[in-house]
C-alpha cells in the first residue's frame, strides 16, 4: 500500500516486512483479533500497543516541521 505508516496484523512472524505485528493467538480464519483470548479479558489485538504507534507519527510530524 503506498501509505507511509501502515500496521498488518499477522498470525506469525514475518520476516522483512516492516508493518507487519506478530499476534500471539491470532487467526486470521477464526478472525478472533477483537475477541477474548483469556480469562483476564485480554484480546488478540492488546498485544499492539496502537497508543505509542500514534505518538511516535505525532512526533514524527512535529519534527518535520
Amino acid at each position: 500500500m503506498p501509505y507511509a505508516h501502515k500496521v498488518v496484523f499477522v498470525p506469525e512472524p514475518v520476516e522483512g516486512i516492516m508493518s507487519a505485528v506478530y499476534l500471539k493467538n491470532y487467526d486470521a480464519s477464526r478472525k478472533n483479533l477483537y475477541r477474548t483470548i483469556s480469562i483476564t479479558g485480554k484480546r488478540c489485538i492488546d498485544q499492539f500497543d496502537y497508543v505509542n504507534f500514534i505518538n511516535c507519527l505525532e512526533e514524527e510530524k512535529h519534527e518535520k516541521s
